[in-house]
This record gives C-alpha cells, sequence and structure tokens, in this order.
C-alpha cells in the first residue's frame, strides 16, 4: 500500500502539490478542451434537454431542436463533463496542470434557417441563452462540480471560457433582415430614423446611472423585437429586455462598430449601461461561489468597451478573495496581432493577461511559412508594453486554437504547395518546444499532441478526440500515427504525447524556464534563433537555442562551465544543433562589464521632446552582462516621484502613458542603473507631457498667388488647410505620432491645376522646436519662402518668383496608361472609379463621398506595382509607388460630404530640375 501511494504521488508534479489556489500563473501548463469534442462519457446527455437515447433515429425537426447530429461538423458530437473526467489521467500524463474548457453555459441549441447546411448548433458555448446553469449537453451542474473537485484533488486548475459581450441571437429588428451597422452619428439615441424625438435628456458617453435612467426607447436605429417570444428565454430575466443591447445591426468588425455591432448577429449587450455591468458581475461571482474555479478566459474583449472591464475586473478579483481563492486569474482573447493593441487591455482593462495572438502570428509565419526569423526577435522586442502593468511572462501563447486552426494543417498546406520541404512532424514538435521555452505560459490545444491537422480555422479545426463520425474530419492526414480521426484518438504513446510530456517536465524543473528574463541573441546562421533567459536570484544562465533548418548547426556560447540541460551537444564553446530540433544548456553567469558608464545614455525620449499617449524611456547600456534599471517619474510641479517598471532586460525600456498626466507638465524620468556585481548610477532626462493636436500655421510668401492650399500627412491620411486671410496663411491640426506632411499650392490654368514645388515639413526638425504652449492650445507658426526655406521668422525678401512645377498640357500619360483607377471603400476595392488622363501628368475624376474614414489607392486593374500608389508620404518621393504599399486615408465629417474631384500627379524625374526621383502626389477638391 504504502509503494502504491508513492507511484500516485509521482504522478503529481512536485511544484503543484498542495492546493492549487496558491500557485502563480508562471507555474501553469494549459489545455484547451472544445467539451463537446473531447470525449463522450454519457451517451443519455446527447441531446441534451431531451433525454431521449442516444441512438434515436431523429426528424429534420428533431435535431433543429436540440441540435445533436455526430455526422456534421456544425453540431454537437457528444464530448462532456464525464468524458474529461474519465481521461483526467490522459490529461495530466501530458504534464497539464490547468483545463481550459470552451463556454459551458446553457446554449440555443441551434441558430439558423432551419435546414441542416443552413443551421449550426451551439456546441461550441458562445450561444448563450442561460447564463446561470450547464448546457445540459455536457451535464449537469452536479458534473461540472465534480469535474473541477477531481481536477483539484490532483492539484490542476479549471478555467471556464465566459462572454460579456453578446447572447445568442434572440433578438430580430423590424423591417430588415441582414441588417447593416447604422452609426452613432446618424442614427442618435436621442431620435429615431424619422426624426422623432426619443430618449429626452440622454447623453451618449455619460456612462452613470443617472444618464442612463433617461434610455427607456431601444427604436433610435432599429425596432428590436424579441423572436417567437415564448416567455423569458434568456435568464437572468433582465437580459430579455432589448433595452440593454446596443441594437444597431451587424458589425464589420472597423470603427465603432467594432464596439457597438452584432458579431455575426449575435445580440450585442450595451455593456456601457450600469445594469449591464452590476449584471455580469453578478452572474460570473455566481460561478466563482458555486463551484471554486481559478479564473475565467474572456471572450471577445476588444469588442467590449474599456469602461466594462476596469468594473468587471477588479470586482471579480476582489471577490474571488473573499472566497478563498487568492490568484484567480482572467486572461482576454484580445483578436490582434500587435502589441501595443494586446498590452491595451492589461494596461486600461486591468486583465491579468491577454492570449498572444502576436506570438502564435509570428509562430505559423515562421514555422509553416518559412519567413524570416526576425518576427520572433520583433515580438519579443515589444514585450516591454507589457510590463506596465504585467509581465510578458504571463502572456499565454499558443500555436493552434479553435478558431484560427491547427499549425499542423498550416504546415501541410505549405508542403502540399511545394513551399515546405522538412519533415511536418518535427517542426509541430519544434513550434510546441518553442511555445514552452520562449517566455510565458504554454497553451496546449487538445488533440494537438496527437498530430491532428484540422482542414483550416473555426469548423474546422474542432475534431474529436473521441471517434468521429465527420467525413471531412476522418479524411483528414494526422501526423505521427497511422490512425484518423474515426479511430479513438488517446494514445500516450504518440510521439507528440511524449514530447509535450517531455517538455512539460523540463518546463516545470527549472524555474528559469518559467520565470526568466529572456535575452534575444542574433545569429550569423539562417533557420538559427536562440535567446538566454536568467534570473536575477540564480548564478546560472541558460542558453536555449533552436535551429529550422535541415542541417546541423553549429552556435558558439562564450561562456565557461557550459553544461547540458536538455540535448545538449557540447564541443568547447560550441553547442551543436540537430536540424528542426532545439537544445537546452547552461553556464554561470558572466559578470556585467561596463567599461566606461559614460557611454551609457537616454536614447528616448530626445532633448527636447514633446511626448504624448504612450511613450518610451529608453536608455542605451554599452559592454556585456546583465543589469537591473530601475524606471521612476518625477513631476517637476509637485517633485513627487512615480516608481515605473524594474526592467533587466535589454532593451533597458518603461513605456508611460501619459493620459493621466496634464497637458504641458514637466517631467523628469530617471533610470537607475545596476550593473551585476557593480555600483549604480543614473540617467534623467527632462521632458514636456502635451497631448494636445497641435494647430500649425504656414505662412507661405508667395501664397497669395495661389487660390488653395492642400496637405497630405505622411501616414497617408489626407485634408484641407484652412486658408486665413489673404495673405498666404494657412492652417492645419497636426495629429500626435506623424512625421511629416507635404503642402502642395495650387491655381487652375486652362482647366488644369498648376502647382508650386510641393513642400515638405518635417515635425521633428521644423514643428517640434517652434511650438508655443498656453493654457487653452499649443500653436507653432512656419514661415516659407519661394524657394522652400522654412524658417519661425518672417521673410521680407519677396522678389523672386516661386519654385513651381512644370506645366505641360500635352505630356504623355505616365506608364502609357491613359487610364488608373481609385480603389477603396468607396467601391470595395474594384476598379469601377476610373482616372482618366488630362494631359499636365495628371489623371482625375470625381467621386461622391459619404462622411467618415474613407480608405484608399491609386492603381491600375491589376495592382501592378509601378502604377499603385498609396501611403506613406515623404519629401522626396512623394507617394509611395510598390504593391506593397499602405492606404490613403480621407476622413469627413458629416457636413463635408458630397462630390470631389480626385488628381492623381505623376512627374517623371527627367522633368524635374535636379532630381533623381519622380515626383508623385494627388490633390483632393471638394466640387
Amino acid at each position: 500500500m504504502k509503494l502504491l501511494w508513492m507511484s500516485l504521488l509521482f504522478l503529481i508534479p512536485l511544484f503543484a502539490q498542495g492546493t492549487p489556489l496558491n500557485r502563480p500563473i508562471t507555474d501553469e501548463v494549459f489545455y484547451f478542451i472544445m467539451t463537446d469534442r473531447f470525449e463522450n462519457g454519457d451517451r443519455q446527455n446527447d441531446k441534451g434537454f431531451d433525454r431521449k437515447p442516444y441512438n434515436d433515429q431523429d426528424s429534420l425537426r428533431d435535431i433543429m431542436r436540440h441540435g445533436y447530429l455526430p455526422t456534421d461538423k456544425g453540431f454537437y458530437h457528444g464530448g462532456d463533463f464525464k468524458g474529461i473526467i474519465k481521461r483526467l489521467d490522459y490529461i495530466q500524463g501530458l504534464g497539464v496542470t490547468s483545463l481550459w474548457l470552451s463556454p459551458i453555459q446553457k446554449n440555443q441549441p441551434v441558430q439558423g434557417d432551419g435546414s441542416i447546411g443552413g443551421s449550426s448548433a451551439g456546441y461550441h458555448g458562445y450561444w448563450i441563452t442561460d447564463f446561470t446553469t450547464v448546457d445540459p449537453h455536457l451535464g449537469t451542474e452536479e458534473d461540472f462540480k465534480q469535474l473541477v473537485d477531481e481536477a483539484h484533488k490532483r492539484g490542476m486548475k479549471v478555467f471556464i471560457d465566459v462572454i460579456t459581450n453578446h447572447t445568442a441571437d434572440i433578438i430580430s429588428y423590424h423591417g430588415c433582415g441582414d441588417c447593416p451597422y447604422r452609426s452613432r452619428a446618424d442614427y442618435p439615441y436621442v431620435t429615431n430614423k424619422r426624426g422623432k424625438t426619443l430618449n429626452q435628456g440622454f447623453v451618449d458617453g455619460d456612462l452613470s446611472k443617472e444618464n442612463f435612467a433617461k434610455l427607456t426607447d431601444p427604436n433610435f436605429a432599429y425596432s428590436p423585437y424579441v423572436r417567437d417570444e415564448p416567455g423569458e428565454i434568456k435568464k437572468p430575466a433582465w437580459l430579455n429586455d432589448v433595452i440593454y443591447y446596443h441594437n444597431r445591426g451587424n458589425s464589420t468588425f472597423s470603427g465603432e462598430n467594432s464596439l457597438y455591432g452584432d458579431f455575426f448577429g449575435l445580440d450585442d449587450l450595451f455593456t456601457e449601461h450600469p445594469r449591464v455591468v452590476e449584471g455580469m458581475i453578478d452572474i460570473y461571482k455566481e460561478w466563482i461561489r458555486k463551484y471554486k474555479i481559478d479564473g475565467f478566459r474572456i471572450d471577445t474583449v476588444k469588442h467590449v468597451n474599456i469602461e466594462f472591464w476596469q468594473q468587471f475586473v477588479p470586482a471579480i478579483r476582489d471577490y474571488a478573495k473573499e472566497q478563498g481563492i487568492p490568484h484567480f486569474f482572467m486572461f482576454g482573447e484580445v483578436f490582434s496581432a500587435e502589441p501595443k493593441i494586446l498590452s491595451k487591455y492589461t494596461r486600461d482593462g486591468r486583465l491579468d493577461s491577454v492570449l498572444d495572438f502576436a506570438f502564435q502570428g509570428s509562430a505559423k509565419d515562421i514555422f509553416a511559412d518559412q519567413q524570416n526569423l526576425d518576427k520572433f526577435a520583433n515580438i519579443f522586442n515589444a514585450d516591454d508594453l507589457h510590463r506596465i502593468s504585467s509581465h510578458p511572462n504571463h502572456m499565454l501563447t499558443f500555436i493552434s486554437n479553435h478558431d484560427i486552426g491547427r499549425l499542423g494543417h498550416f504546415i501541410l498546406e505549405a508542403k502540399n504547395k511545394g513551399k515546405f520541404k522538412l519533415d511536418p512532424l518535427r517542426q509541430v514538435r519544434l513550434a510546441h518546444s518553442f511555445m514552452f521555452f520562449a517566455r510565458g505560459v504554454p497553451v496546449i490545444y487538445y488533440g494537438d499532441e496527437q498530430g491532428f491537422t484540422g482542414d483550416g480555422g473555426d469548423k474546422d479545426a474542432r475534431e474529436n478526440m473521441f471517434p468521429s463520425q465527420v467525413d471531412d474530419y476522418n479524411d483528414n492526414k494526422l501526423l505521427g500515427t497511422k490512425k484518423t480521426t474515426k479511430d479513438e484518438n488517446f494514445d500516450p504513446k504518440h510521439p507528440l504525447y511524449r514530447d509535450i510530456a517531455k517538455f512539460s517536465e523540463i518546463y516545470k524543473s527549472h524555474p528559469v524556464l518559467r520565470n526568466g528574463e529572456q535575452h534575444n541573441l542574433a545569429s550569423d546562421q539562417d533557420g538559427v534563433f536562440a535567446f538566454i533567459r536568467t534570473l536575477p536570484e540564480l548564478d546560472d544562465e541558460y542558453l536555449v537555442a533552436f535551429n529550422l533548418g535541415a542541417k546541423p548547426a553549429r552556435l558558439k556560447w562564450s561562456r565557461q562551465k557550459i553544461s547540458d540541460v536538455f540535448q545538449g551537444k557540447i564541443q568547447g564553446k560550441n553547442i551543436i544543433i540537430a536540424p528542426q530540433d532545439f537544445t537546452i544548456v547552461k553556464a554561470p553567469k558572466e559578470s556585467a562589464r561596463l567599461s566606461n558608464k559614460n557611454k551609457a545614455k537616454v536614447s528616448l525620449p530626445e532633448e527636447d521632446a514633446r511626448v504624448s499617449g504612450l511613450f518610451p524611456f529608453e536608455v542605451q547600456i554599452p559592454g556585456n552582462g546583465y543589469h537591473t534599471v530601475k524606471f521612476s517619474m518625477v513631476n517637476l510641479k509637485t517633485n513627487a516621484e512615480t516608481p515605473l517598471i524594474v526592467d533587466h532586460n535589454r532593451p533597458y525600456r518603461a513605456y508611460i502613458d501619459s493620459k493621466d498626466i496634464p497637458a504641458g507638465s514637466k517631467i523628469r524620468l530617471r533610470a537607475e542603473i545596476t550593473p551585476e556585481g557593480g555600483s549604480s548610477f543614473t540617467l534623467e532626462r527632462e521632458t514636456t507631457v502635451d497631448g494636445r493636436t497641435p494647430t500649425v500655421f504656414v505662412h507661405y510668401e508667395n501664397g497669395n498667388k495661389r487660390s488653395e492650399a492642400f496637405h497630405v500627412l505622411s501616414n497617408g491620411l489626407s485634408s484641407f488647410s484652412q486658408k486665413v486671410g489673404d495673405n498666404g496663411s494657412y492652417r492645419f491640426s497636426w495629429p500626435n505620432g506623424v512625421a511629416g506632411a507635404m503642402l502642395l499650392f495650387s491655381s487652375r490654368e486652362k482647366g488644369l491645376s498648376t502647382f508650386d514645388q510641393p513642400i515638405y515639413i518635417d515635425f521633428k526638425n521644423d514643428v517640434i522646436n517652434k511650438l508655443k504652449a498656453s493654457d487653452t492650445d499649443i500653436v507653432a507658426h512656419i514661415y516659407v519662402n519661394n524657394q522652400h526655406e522654412i524658417s519661425d521668422k518672417p521673410f521680407s525678401d519677396s522678389s523672386k518668383n516661386p519654385a513651381t512645377l512644370p506645366y505641360s498640357p500635352k505630356a504623355k500619360a505616365p506608364f502609357g496608361q491613359e487610364t488608373l483607377y481609385v480603389r477603396g471603400g468607396m467601391n470595395a476595392w474594384q476598379a469601377t472609379t476610373p482616372l482618366e488622363y488630362l494631359g499636365n501628368f495628371t489623371y482625375a475624376t470625381s467621386v461622391e463621398l459619404s462622411s467618415g474614414l474613407m480608405e484608399y489607392k491609386f492603381a491600375d486593374k491589376s495592382w501592378t506595382a509601378q502604377a499603385n500608389f498609396g501611403a506613406p508620404i515623404s519629401s522626396e518621393e512623394g507617394l509611395q509607388k510598390s504593391g506593397g504599399s499602405g492606404n490613403l486615408k480621407l476622413l469627413l465629417d458629416e457636413n463635408q460630404k458630397g462630390t470631389y474631384r480626385f488628381e492623381l500627379i505623376h512627374i517623371p524625374k527627367e522633368h524635374l530640375k535636379n532630381s533623381k526621383l519622380d515626383l508623385s502626389f494627388f490633390k483632393i477638391s471638394r466640387l
């Protein structure tokens, strides 16, 4: 009996013994399960509330009622809580310490048109009708409680997927089916589409209870109603009142409709409403109270207003602590590959972490598409964005999931196209090792450990682990096995299962691989990516090196006493890495050698810079080894010092969010630098925080000889410069973050525009030193003479003629094409809006435009690179001409919509004086 007890104890990871509630997130290995597709432990619940024997022959009407159809990938297949309980040994053998379950609350069984092909079931869990109980297809509340208890006994945490953005699609709108989004500007809350006054006194943007008490009529955009209303369809009862939904039509996931539109038709909750905030907090407090779960994965986070998270997250966290769960952890799904956007939801939204879609996107690009390894370096170099309120090690990293698909599929797809020459099984193994040993918390997607590949994203990546009856699944090629999804796939001898189990063991055995700082290393070999991981309290540093190539690689590491951790083949100071493989070695740390601390310097912000928004404070430190840099900020008005972050990792940088710093405040940024084993010293930089948009006045010496001015910003946004008086002065607002602007002064001559040479104004060199701030605004005056010399003082010599561009009405059309096109949001990017060549190097057309932000390009029918004009602009070549250039943008207020003339001017260099480049620019004017 004693020997048996010891054997069972060995199955529990040593660091996970005892209560699972007091373990930090970096000690976890996650396993994400789509419950309906994992294991069928109780066939009597396959049809949910119907509770009929699982093998009944059902009619179409029955299937539309209960949603169970195991032969179709869009319907319930029978997986449940009892199935997960049955397979806990299998999951734990993989080294998993945390279960993440797809949403388990009661769903609308089927949505669609009533046919099998035109409908789908809520097997995935994202169409909730009853937020208070579990979906009967997955089992009972008692079954779920048993699952949590059994997991906790094994030292495993349980996380559930939760939704606050929307409910199932129960609400419709009178007068339309697939209803397009109606904006807040065109359909305000205080009038309906016929102009009748509604919700008198309600102020859009005021989130107080008093204000929302005035919102009583939901008919501002559409007239919403509950379809086939049989009473209270949703629970809790307040969810049945349409006033608690945005009711503005379908989102296109751009602009404001990303927040206020219906997510693929699902009913979008009015999450600004205090009643909705309180209701959602109460719902999820009850789940914590009843089941003592350990955390939430939160769906569709970026489609909910940030103020909701600022209330929801602290309230849930505090309640979990009251319930004895001090490490309750909430991570969000923010569907973006931009670290700046991902970090917004830990910084402003107060979440503990987010899923690292930037990591996943780079992993696909590198492991499947074999793109440049710099993509990983770029992602990790942005990690300081995550230090503001969390830590990069708290990011949840993954390579496959239920929406984007499985990495194995993308590798096989590339191989089938002849773009991938390596072994797909080894590549998937290598990608998993990268997920485990790079910074972050690894998330295994169920089935990846059995070589599942799928056919793509969404339904195509949600195969059964128990025997499948879906033909689309059963014809898939699995990696590392002769089985198909027609078979049961819980094989602990599968090579990927065994490899991942080994990775888990190493991950848990070495704290530095879970909590260490990551220092990326440059490599002079293609296909090799390496980094060092360190902890300040440990004497050893760990080198993790990956070889994505087809041949062995040799990496030199100038350390003493290198020793093996995993697969380390060491030859002196050289580490040998097998093809499509990785190795981990360690060595005593090098002491920090800082030969001349006077060479350390502040690199950002620059001297005399004005900063705003989210800005970096960065120091450059020469020499080798590791340093501890404590960043802080001093308000020079109050002398109050605010600690920022402590950074142990190059680049040594702290990001500062200036939203709470009054405009015009002078601050001192301070970096206290301590080399390992050395003495501390301090670097400082004073700067001014001012996020106000400057107004720039341009006084053009000969401007009164031209009839109009227009400007294009370097980010591609075009706008109109307002003329001031009759003396050639113009003004425009300069948005934050824009590097430069091209000013165009023009007149009309015989139906064609003539231009002075464009004037390029650089913000750093021409504007920033001329800014004058008051309590109300910030202004810069710039003086430009006829030779385009820029100063901050008026010019007196007006005898010279302005530098003009060539005027040639009979010039041949550039590129040999008489017709180009304006292609953009106004025409679905199609070649339907022709620009006709008029002579004088000019193409022109007229376009009817609505208000809002319009994106567009000038291009030919084939998107040919030499005739494809987009953003950004620069001083020498104007528009960027490239097949890969960005889009141009035009922002119009409601009172600016109408007909506009677009002109594209492309002057070949042979017609320009002293120019080695063609000049390309454009002009937009209202007719």
